[in-house]
């Protein structure tokens, strides 16, 4: 099985350290985002719109584990408008690849050591 981890939201300040991290885990590293730029040399780019379910099911798509780290601007309009699409987006590509579990999402944690990560309840879809 391929060890495959992606990062949805990859150029940030939470997916480019996450992506420097994941080296300690794996070789293959897909970062995805409108402009992704790659972090490590071996890094797959993956441009894609996360409000689009076509561009976030190919994203997703030979993924083992895959990470949300999408930044959205500071608005409570847009946060209400964008959020539930983007989150609805990648909650029914992760069922439809069995990318991970739909009930939860991998977060890294802040100062841990080698990037390790926990899993968070998320909300059912």
């Amino acid at each position: 099985m391929s060890n495959k981890q992606t990062i949805l939201g990859s150029g940030g300040a939470i997916g480019t350290p996450l992506a420097k991290e994941l080296l300690a885990y794996t070789s293959e590293i897909r970062l995805v985002g409108r402009n992704p730029q790659k972090v490590n040399p071996g890094d797959e780019l993956f441009p894609a719109d996360l409000a689009s379910q076509a561009d976030v099911d190919r994203a997703v798509e030979g993924s083992s584990v895959v990470y949300l780290t999408v930044g959205l601007k500071y608005s409570l309009r847009v946060w209400e408008a964008e959020w539930p699409v983007v989150m609805q987006n990648v909650i029914s590509a992760c069922r439809k690849h069995s990318s991970a579990p739909p009930t939860g999402c991998a977060t890294a944690r802040k100062g841990s050591p080698r990037g390790r990560h926990r899993r968070h309840a998320a909300t059912r879809a």
